[in-house]
């Protein structure tokens, strides 16, 4: 499968890190899930994103999710931002 390619520059992205993570949240900002994915950069424009998600999360209703949240936490971690339109 080809990196995924930004459309403004015409380029295929390069791979920045892999295994970072990314909390999703809901309703009033609560953590809801961590994936881990990796982070790939336009070489041109310097757009970076995460693709390329793990098949399962980490899920809010899990026994050890503050405990898997913090150690994700110690490496590359991104956080939702909400929309305020969905509160």
């Amino acid at each position: 499968m080809p990196a995924p390619f930004c459309v403004r520059c015409r380029r295929f992205m390069i791979p920045l890190e892999n295994g970072v993570c990314v909390e999703e949240k809901f309703h009033h900002d609560q953590p809801y899930q961590i994936w881990r994915g990796d982070e790939m950069m336009c070489p041109a424009c310097g757009l970076t994103i995460v693709t390329g998600y793990s098949k399962e999360a980490v899920e809010h209703f899990r026994l050890d999710f503050e405990t898997e949240r913090s150690k994700a936490q110690r490496g590359t971690f991104y956080s939702e931002i909400p929309n305020k339109s969905t509160q």
